[in-house]
């Protein structure tokens, strides 16, 4: 029957074959006509991905792959099947993450708006081994900006890995800080459901137009991709063992 209805097509629209080398060339484009595809759904965490599986609401008796994409996408794809060997993405999940803004100049205010609302705490281990939560250097980043004096910066000590400067220390007191560099924080940058990945960040500080200027660069070279990677196969791993779910594989 395809055969037929593809005959039927290339007279139709006037489209010949030509055998050149060996090979048949067609004088236009030819699309094969495939099975209509899953309709799928698109959302915002994990857990609607671990629902989707548990409850299966379609009845589809079909093989799925978990494909963790990157640290903000993850899609649920089928297993191939039909003549044509199609795979469809069933669900797919996008982490909704604030705008961080690496390598970018701004204000005092600025970057303690930035630094308070987009970075978060993460997990570290006590000399006793208990979980801990920690800001890493969040606290002291933010110490150290919210206290330097806006015409003391170009005074500032600089060998290229530390920076000194004068901060106020009371009312009228003024003192030198140590400007930590590198610092460890960690930004929300993936899924809510797992703990945010913490990283290296160069700190640097610099006089502006309109004042002091401060920015955050990426140290890490985009490991904390892969931790990320890592902590959500994690997750799914554990929530389909803790419902009993087998059989569904996760490629990360």
């Amino acid at each position: 029957m395809l055969k037929e209805a593809m005959q039927y097509f290339l007279q139709k629209a006037d489209v010949k074959l030509l055998e050149v080398g060996g090979r048949s060339y067609s004088t236009d484009h030819i699309h094969p006509v495939r099975e209509p595809k899953i309709e799928g759904f698109s959302t915002s965490t994990l857990t609607s991905i671990v629902d989707y599986i548990v409850q299966n609401p379609d009845r589809l008796d079909l093989k799925t792959i978990i494909h963790i994409i990157s640290p903000t996408e993850v899609a649920l794809k089928t297993e191939r099947y039909g003549e044509f060997e199609q795979r469809d993405i069933l669900i797919d999940a996008g982490a909704l993450i604030p705008d961080l803004e690496f390598d970018n100049w701004m204000s005092s205010e600025e970057f303690i708006i930035e630094l308070q609302s987009k970075y978060t705490t993460f997990p570290s281990r006590g000399a006793d081994d208990s979980l801990l939560l920690t800001a890493g250097d969040k606290d002291a980043l933010l110490k150290c900006v919210g206290n330097v004096r806006s015409d003391t910066v170009r005074s500032h000590g600089d060998d290229g890995v530390t920076q000194k400067v004068e901060v106020k220390q009371g009312i009228t007191m003024v003192g030198e800080a140590i400007v930590p560099n590198p610092v460890t924080l960690a930004p929300f940058r993936t899924f809510q459901e797992i703990d945010q990945v913490e990283s290296k960040f160069i700190f640097r500080m610099r006089e502006g137009r309109g004042g002091i200027e401060m920015a955050l660069f990426e140290a890490d070279g985009g490991a904390w991709k892969q931790e990320a990677i890592r902590k959500i196969k994690a997750f799914f791993e554990k929530e389909l063992k803790d419902k009993e779910i087998e059989g569904v594989v996760i490629l990360a």
